[in-house]
């Protein structure tokens, strides 16, 4: 709904979950969770710069909803189980800190990757231009010492479903990444995980010019290494339960 609206409201999560749950006549409460989106911005936006109606909010909620409403009633009630074990870990990383030069919109700040653009505009998500359009100069050297910042990561197992989570704004190719080489045909991932240390990108964000790159928390070299090593560790500990 724009930078500079400042009512207080749901925003899209909340039309997301309202539209699952007056689908199902308020019989279920639907809840709303971030997956490695760090990298990605809204196919619906209205002007960044400008308060707006909640009309695209509305719309993007009914997308996420629909699609929500579609997979559900597509599963197969004959394969659910009844029973499952429950397993869980977490584990803190600590990595080089790295601050924003520019000033305030740094790690958390107002400059949220994606801008006004939708998905399909130019330099797309993952490409060259980052998600918001064509390529910032940017590199890991621009960007100020911060110290040592920590964030968590954590691995609930439900039988063989692995959902994982990080306490940050995870790009797409760091779960992809740890998806590739978890175990575990179902690997999810959960992220801004009870708290947000700003961006997380993978090491090729760095030398590729991504706005993410610059604000991210984290200097390169560190987080992703954290994150996929890290979560692939609490998988093998799952695996080596007695």
């Amino acid at each position: 709904i724009g930078m500079k609206n400042n009512l207080l409201t749901g925003e899209v999560t909340g039309a997301a979950e309202r539209n699952v749950e007056q689908h199902y006549k308020d019989k279920v409460v639907a809840l709303y969770v971030s997956g490695a989106a760090g990298d990605q911005g809204p196919i619906v936006s209205d002007d960044w710069n400008n308060p707006s109606d909640f009309e695209p909010v509305n719309v993007l909620g009914r997308i996420l909803g629909e699609e929500v409403v579609r997979v559900a009633n597509a599963m197969d009630q004959k394969k659910m189980i009844t029973q499952a074990r429950i397993w869980g870990a977490e584990k803190t990383c600590t990595c080089p800190g790295q601050k924003d030069p520019g000033g305030p919109s740094g790690p958390g700040g107002p400059g949220k990757a994606g801008g006004p653009n939708a998905q399909a505009g130019p330099g797309g998500s993952g490409g060259p231009g980052g998600q918001g359009g064509p390529s910032q100069p940017n590199s890991a050297a621009e960007a100020a010492d911060a110290g040592p910042t920590s964030f968590q990561i954590g691995l609930l197992m439900i039988d063989n479903i692995a959902i994982t989570r990080v306490s940050a704004e995870v790009v797409t190719n760091i779960y992809q990444e740890v998806r590739q080489q978890s175990p575990f045909p179902d690997t999810l991932m959960f992220t801004l995980a009870n708290r947000r240390i700003g961006y997380i990108v993978d090491d090729a964000a760095y030398d590729l010019g991504k706005n993410e790159a610059k604000m991210a928390a984290l200097k390169k070299g560190c987080g992703e290494a954290s994150i996929v090593n890290g979560l692939l560790d609490l998988m093998r500990q799952y695996e080596q339960r007695p």
